[in-house]
């Protein structure tokens, strides 16, 4: 019973936050409502069939909200279709919910081979294994052996305002990288076949940095 309680004040929580998206709003209030229905009626794997359904379609709204946060049109390149992905993730009894987002779209530009793909993500697999080379920068040793390396790739600090990260570039390969961290999301973006390597930061400037930043505080 403790448990079927707080799984349901977590439920009515999340849908409070989303109460602006009216048609997913009676989809989760719905199952939400069967699911306690069920749970009275003692079917308990309806109950938590139901309730499971509910956190995965809030899940689904916060990875949509993520696509709002990529860059619209950028003059002189051509936008791909935008994908967005939730991984669901359920513990303890169904008492600890985590949920992984990722949004991503890719450009080309126009009359030219250049490519560019933006990433937001708070998976964390791919969250820490991009911290490694920003870790190492914060190291003198590996700052020394990076100035003594001859393989082309440099990486450097990069900046934007209060939000800190790394810059990685290939000039022999024409590919160059700019990864940020706003708390446990990260923005990545990618080039590669760049006639300019300097082109991949207007895709940094024009996403939405600070909704980025509200998005994290509020979840």
């Amino acid at each position: 019973m403790r448990n079927f309680k707080r799984i349901t004040v977590f439920l009515f929580c999340l849908t409070g936050i989303f109460s602006g998206f009216l048609t997913y709003a009676d989809d989760i209030t719905d199952l939400i409502q069967r699911g306690e229905k069920t749970y009275a009626e003692k079917h308990y794997k309806e109950s938590i069939k139901s309730l499971h359904q509910a956190i995965q379609k809030m899940q689904d709204i916060l990875a949509g909200e993520l696509t709002s946060f990529l860059p619209g049109e950028i003059k002189n390149w051509k936008r791909g279709e935008v994908r967005d992905e939730s991984i669901h993730n359920s513990s303890g009894g169904l008492m600890v919910f985590s949920s992984f987002y990722s949004a991503s779209v890719e450009y080309r530009k126009e009359n030219g081979p250049d490519r560019v793909a933006v990433t937001i993500t708070n998976a964390p697999q791919m969250v820490q294994m991009a911290k490694i080379p920003f870790e190492l920068l914060k190291n003198p040793y590996f700052q020394e052996m990076s100035k003594q390396e001859d393989s082309g790739e440099k990486v450097d600090a990069y900046g934007l305002n209060d939000i800190e990260g790394y810059r990685r570039t290939m000039a022999a390969d024409k590919e160059a990288e700019i990864i940020i961290f706003l708390e446990d999301v990260m923005l990545q973006v990618q080039g590669r076949s760049l006639s300019d390597l300097n082109s991949i930061e207007q895709f940094v400037k024009e996403t939405d940095l600070e909704g980025i930043k509200r998005f994290t505080s509020a979840n």
